[in-house]
């Protein structure tokens, strides 16, 4: 699962226009037990599939941090076999 977290509608919308895929989910309200008063929230999700074709798209602009956590996902070559495909296919 990929997934994208925001407090503006508009950046989570616009992020599902550009992939083509996903969904939004939200507004959700945080139901914190602290007693303060959080803005609501938008998600992007892709998953199975859609998650690694997003990982794919994303991997030359992700931190190393990042994909990090993107292989406890999946392994390189599940995130990168559709560009080597695309490759082949020139």
């Amino acid at each position: 699962m990929v997934r994208l977290d925001n407090t503006d509608p508009e950046p989570v919308y616009r992020f599902a226009g550009i992939v083509g895929f996903g969904e939004v989910y939200g507004p959700y309200r945080y139901a914190g037990r602290d007693g303060f008063r959080r803005k609501p929230f938008w998600v992007w999700l892709a998953e199975e599939y859609e998650a690694l074709e997003v990982l794919e798209l994303l991997w030359p602009w992700l931190s190393s941090r990042r994909r990090s956590r993107a292989l406890d996902f999946a392994p390189i070559e599940a995130i990168l076999l559709e560009a080597s495909k695309a490759a082949a296919a020139d």
